[in-house]
């Protein structure tokens, strides 16, 4: 079972610097209060990855069957996908992004997102562990079953983005006061 995890591994590692890009975009469009595209784009990609798994798993409709392979390619086209879409969202709310940034950022970047990564890194080390033991078909029920789960999260996943942007904006201008009453309407 551990070829089956690295087949879905190394096949979906070749999709992180598109991953990063995504997450990227859509960062930009939450911290900004438009939350609106966020949504549209992240669950259309979802909805995208959900019609796009049994195709490439089973290979239906003249694909060819591609098993756990079909399932990480699945998701990097439909991150693929959200890219083209949040640029034009991004231009919408006249920003453009910038692929370069000063190392001050960068700093900046790393320190606020180092907790963040080392989280997500260990999570990711237990999920690979969990798909290394999964048989083709159960990993692709699993897929399928997580693309249907994060319908399910999303309306909690939005309310925490909308605090979040809401929290950094007033931070960004300043009105820390204010912050408490964003915490305990999120609460409420």
């Amino acid at each position: 079972m551990v070829a089956v995890g690295v087949i879905y591994f190394s096949t979906r590692i070749l999709g992180l610097p598109l991953l990063t890009m995504g997450m990227l975009m859509d960062s930009s469009l939450r911290v900004t209060g438009a939350t609106r595209y966020s949504m549209v784009a992240i669950l259309s990609s979802t909805a995208l990855n959900t019609v796009l798994d049994p195709i490439m798993i089973f290979g239906l409709f003249g694909f060819p069957k591609m098993g756990v392979a079909g399932a990480a390619l699945a998701t990097i086209l439909s991150i693929a996908y959200i890219i083209p879409l949040e640029y034009v969202f991004l231009r919408k709310i006249n920003l453009t992004p910038i692929f370069g940034l000063g190392n001050e950022y960068i700093v900046k970047m790393f320190r606020v997102g180092a907790p963040t990564a080392l989280e997500r890194l260990v999570f990711a080390i237990g999920n690979n562990a969990y798909i290394a033991r999964c048989s083709e078909v159960a990993l692709a029920a699993h897929q399928i079953g997580i693309r249907i789960e994060s319908f399910i999260y999303m309306s909690g996943f939005v309310f925490m983005v909308a605090a979040s942007a809401l929290v950094g904006q007033r931070i960004g201008f300043g009105n820390v006061e204010e912050v408490r009453n964003i915490e305990w309407e999120q609460l409420r």
